[in-house]
């Protein structure tokens, strides 16, 4: 009986918790750290959506703020989250560039600028790119670093299913995504593209290669597929790059060496 009563207890703590989950806007321009400026005087908390989307405003971050359930950029209205030097944004279920609605959602991502994501919700911490429905863009342009703990979708509502939007992602000089599942097929939608440029990087945890490669040959993805390998000619990470001609080389031979060390 006194089980069943803790488990009550819980579960009606648990359905409060859902129900004051607020999605807080930003008004107007500037920082994040300016508390005036959200709605209702009141920054979001870790159980609450992170909302740009007042007339296509830019929110900066400088700092580590505070975490939040949703960071969410473009949603019926245009909107841009610019994470400069220095500042860090937390999300727990999901972060989205371009939720929902005809309209732009825009990460910037500065050197040095950081957006973790699945930092504290078990399961959760996907990236969204173009999660919403026809007329809807999502774009990340990326210097910094994202990392993510859940799975990516470009143009997709759930990495399977295509939203009928469309999502860009930018890796950019210096620029790191730390990916750590993305689904084969599915995840870039066709009209959808990650690029990778100059000496960014995206990286996915084990043997991603057949997947990676499948999305550069439908034109998916913009970069090389180089994978890395341990001792015993195992995948261990999947890198997606682009290499300099000498680059390219040396990887040939790298893979000639493994192939003969394996006969």
């Amino acid at each position: 009986m006194k089980t069943r009563i803790l488990f009550l207890m819980v579960l009606v703590c648990a359905m409060a918790s859902m129900a004051n989950a607020l999605d807080i806007r930003y008004m107007g321009s500037g920082p994040w750290e300016t508390t005036a400026n959200w709605v209702g005087g009141v920054q979001p908390g870790v159980l609450d959506a992170a909302r740009f989307n007042w007339g296509d405003n830019t929110v900066t971050v400088t700092s580590t703020v505070g975490t939040v359930d949703r960071v969410q950029a473009g949603v019926d209205e245009s909107g841009t989250l610019h994470i400069l030097s220095g500042g860090t944004v937390q999300s727990g279920t999901w972060s989205g560039a371009g939720v929902a609605g005809a309209c732009t959602g825009t990460f910037n991502i500065d050197a040095d600028g950081t957006l973790n994501t699945g930092v504290i919700t078990a399961g959760g911490g996907h990236l969204w790119v173009g999660s919403g429905g026809a007329g809807n863009i999502g774009i990340v342009n990326l210097s910094g670093t994202i990392n993510v703990a859940g799975i990516i979708g470009l143009g997709t509502i759930d990495a399977i299913n295509p939203s009928g939007g469309l999502g860009f992602v930018n890796v950019l000089d210096g620029g790191l995504l730390a990916l750590t599942n993305i689904a084969p097929v599915t995840s870039i939608q066709p009209g959808s593209l990650l690029t990778v440029r100059g000496t960014g990087l995206a990286t996915l945890p084990g043997d991603f290669v057949t997947a990676i490669q499948g999305f550069i040959d439908a034109g998916r993805i913009s970069g090389a597929v180089v994978p890395v390998y341990d001792d015993f000619g195992a995948i261990i990470q999947t890198n997606i790059v682009v290499p300099e001609p000498a680059t390219m080389i040396l990887l040939g031979l790298g893979g000639l060496l493994i192939r003969r060390r394996r006969a």
